[in-house]
């Protein structure tokens, strides 16, 4: 699925105003993200097609051993510990948006590892909400460092208002004045 669009003309305001006082700012960069979830432990995510298949993965997680020929194939070392894994947790349940969560926690050697077992639909739905919460943080994240520095260089809150106004309001009010800059607007 593709999704596109167009920056509003209050987004193009912002952006011009940045680009002319060159505001680059670590606090206000899309890559500087929170991790969301702090995990101590490994995690597997399986990908399956149907909602099928993804019940009878998560099921087969319960009971998960390894022949010796399997274990020498991936150069695990071949022990009663290798053999199998035991089970910490397993719980499958209605998301709030109505996907399903298949989660499990598995131990193989004494380490844990978390294995969610989704469908590839409610996994571009996961990464969809991920996305737009990312999204909304960093632009909380920008608008309040750029009021910071508006407040602190008030060309730069001007410019951004006399921006915004120019190509995103449809109001007659002139943005407020800037030292000896007044705009004023004639209908």
């Amino acid at each position: 699925r593709l999704v596109a669009h167009a920056r509003p003309r209050k987004d193009v305001a912002r952006v011009i105003a940045d680009s002319m006082f060159g505001v680059e700012h670590p606090a206000m960069s899309s890559s500087d993200v929170v991790a969301e979830e702090e995990e101590n432990m490994y995690q597997i995510k399986i990908i399956v097609d149907t909602p099928e298949k993804a019940a009878h993965i998560h099921r087969a997680l319960i009971h998960l051993h390894f022949t010796d020929e399997e274990l020498i194939a991936h150069a695990a070392p071949v022990c009663s510990r290798s053999r199998s894994t035991a089970l910490v947790s397993h719980s499958e349940r209605v998301a709030s948006d109505g996907g399903m969560v298949r989660a499990s926690v598995i131990a193989w050697r004494h380490v844990e590892m978390s294995v969610r077992v989704q469908t590839l639909d409610e996994h571009y739905a996961e990464q969809e909400l991920r996305t737009m919460t990312r999204r909304a943080r960093g632009d909380a994240r920008r608008n309040r460092v750029t009021k910071r520095l508006g407040e602190k260089a008030p060309v730069y809150g001007f410019s951004r208002d006399v921006l915004n106004f120019l190509l995103a309001s449809r109001s007659l009010v002139a943005p407020r004045s800037c030292g000896k800059i007044t705009v004023m607007v004639h209908p």
